[in-house]
């Protein structure tokens, strides 16, 4: 005659695989989501490129504008110069010409600039006009190799010229 205490034995026996294996997949699910969490609070390079939902928004001016600048027919040349200040920072060389390639005189430049690695670490820089006409310098904190994004506004009276590019930069020579 069977114990009374084999019962609950036997009875556990049918629900073991069952309850092993959902154990299993929810401790799988929580370490996934811990890792996203952690990649997400630590890792700079998981960071989304900054306004994109603001871009998003004001789509339709952002293509009038846009059409409206290319109609103008200015080029704008970023040329990162090979010399590096102490702290790191480069001197930075901008060319603006219009449609002729005369260089346009009396604009302002403001940029705007982020290494993809960092999204989060962006800078804004504006520069005023200079003695050399279409020649714009500036000393800009590109202290990294690699894939920068450049979003710049070249203004002169109501003339807008807007750029956006990516630019691959190297480290300057020694």
């Amino acid at each position: 005659m069977p114990s009374p205490e084999a019962k609950p034995i036997a009875a556990w026996r049918h629900y073991q695989w069952p309850v092993i294996v959902i154990a299993l997949l929810a401790g799988h699910a929580f370490i996934i989501v811990g890792a996203l969490a952690v990649a997400a609070a630590m890792i700079p390079a998981a960071v989304t490129a900054p306004s994109g939902y603001e871009d998003a928004l004001g789509w339709d001016a952002q293509q009038a504008a846009k059409r409206a600048s290319d109609s103008l027919g200015w080029k704008l040349d970023f040329t990162p110069l090979d010399f590096a200040e102490l702290n790191g920072d480069r001197r930075v060389q901008l060319l603006l010409r219009d449609s002729q390639g005369a260089p346009v005189e009396n604009a302002v430049v403001e940029l705007s600039m982020y290494h993809h690695a960092k999204p989060q670490d962006r800078f804004v820089q504006r520069i005023e006009p200079q003695a050399v006409l279409g020649v714009y310098e500036a000393v800009l904190p590109l202290r990294r190799d690699g894939l920068w994004r450049l979003s710049a506004v070249a203004q002169r009276g109501e003339d807008r010229l807007l750029v956006d590019e990516d630019l691959w930069i190297e480290a300057p020579k020694p």
